[in-house]
């Protein structure tokens, strides 16, 4: 077969990683030249060899993987050197219980990349801000580090689509589940950190977090909105607001604070983050959002 074409490193990786899945799949077919228009190909040259490969591939798990790899290399600006990395970050405790391996999921990469990723985002944010107190970047993070901010990115970007998830968990709704696409944004995050270092994954946030980076600091009124709230209320209705714990849900390394605010008029505020002070601080910013209307 005659042609040309180019491979990027990582792409290369991935298909000599494949080899001899791609090669079994190809020695089922029984007429391969017949065949060949039920087979996805991929047409590339080896680098520096100057040799051109057609794989040809039937395995639909591989044709997933590889889809994924370039779905999430697209959205998160990383190209893998290992692929396994980026498939065990996509594989949620539920997919692998009922396979049997109840110990492949993502879950370690997950704990790692939620400290990747306040680590990446404070950065940023030192760097954006650089006449910003400490307790206004700290706002500003946990405005952006939490669990729907990050399921919101998550799904921006494709990565509901792309997390492999037990059958009884996809029916239940799971790909749809706040937390279930958070903890997917840190474990990628924390896959890429594995990947290819700091440095990549500081260009996987920077990219991600596109288009919600504060315009401002937050000031300091603003930012302590329970006290706001508190002073309004008692203004208003001449009864301060009451704050409640709901629930809380998630592994221990990333427990998230689900809570309440009631205001002396009967209407009701809920908001969640990883600790309940700033789940209440993000309740009373709804309430207060709703009594400037």
């Amino acid at each position: 077969m005659v042609g040309t074409g180019t491979i990027s490193a990582g792409t290369f990786h991935i298909i000599v990683w494949a080899q001899k899945t791609l090669a079994r799949c190809c020695s089922r077919a029984p007429n391969p030249v017949r065949d060949l228009g039920a087979f996805d190909r991929l047409y590339c040259m080896l680098p520096d060899s100057g040799i051109f490969l057609c794989i040809i591939c039937n395995d639909l798990k591989m044709r997933d993987l590889m889809k994924s790899v370039k779905k999430i290399t697209s959205a998160f600006g990383h190209e893998f050197a290992n692929p396994a990395l980026l498939e065990l970050a996509l594989t949620h405790s539920s997919w692998a219980n009922e396979a049997g391996d109840c110990d492949t999921h993502n879950e370690r990469l997950e704990f790692l990349g939620d400290a990747v990723l306040e680590l990446c985002v404070s950065a940023e944010l030192y760097r954006l801000f650089p006449d910003a107190r400490e307790g206004s970047l700290t706002r500003m993070r946990s405005a952006l580090v939490n669990e729907a901010s990050l399921a919101r990115i998550a799904v921006e970007n494709g990565l509901d689509a792309q997390i492999r998830l037990g059958v009884g968990e996809e029916r239940q709704g799971g790909r749809s589940r706040p937390a279930i696409l958070a903890d997917a944004v840190e474990a990628v995050l924390g896959a890429i950190y594995e990947d290819g270092g700091l440095v990549a994954a500081r260009f996987a946030v920077a990219g991600i977090f596109a288009g919600h980076w504060p315009r401002e600091a937050i000031g300091a009124q603003e930012r302590d909105c329970k006290s706001l709230l508190q002073q309004v209320c008692q203004h208003v209705f001449h009864e301060p607001p009451a704050y409640a714990l709901e629930r809380t849900s998630g592994p221990e390394h990333a427990k998230i604070f689900e809570v309440k605010v009631c205001l002396p008029d009967g209407r009701v505020f809920h908001a969640a983050n990883t600790s309940r002070k700033r789940a209440e601080q993000d309740a009373a910013a709804q309430a207060l959002a709703m009594l400037r209307e």
